[in-house]
């Protein structure tokens, strides 16, 4: 698993002001958990809830995921929270 410089200090201190949604809490939770764990709930979830799979299924392991995520989070954040 990749470690952040400063103990993640840096994404803190650029996105202490920004709206969570509490899904988006849900989501870093997840994201904590070994994949073993996400995999089991993912396969518990898909009959009843895709969307609960979907997030159960999310996982970055490499800095280049992470900027991804960003990006879509930034994209998703222009598009919908900023009009």
């Amino acid at each position: 698993m990749a470690r952040l410089s400063l103990g993640g200090a840096y994404f803190r201190a650029q996105h202490a002001k920004d709206i969570v949604e509490p899904y988006m809490k849900t989501l870093a939770f997840l994201l904590r958990l070994p994949n073993v764990i996400k995999w089991l709930a993912g396969m518990a979830a898909r009959p009843f809830s895709p969307q609960a799979a979907i997030m159960c299924h999310s996982y970055v392991t490499t800095p280049e995921e992470v900027r991804r995520a960003q990006a879509d989070y930034d994209d998703y954040a222009e598009q919908f929270l900023n009009k």
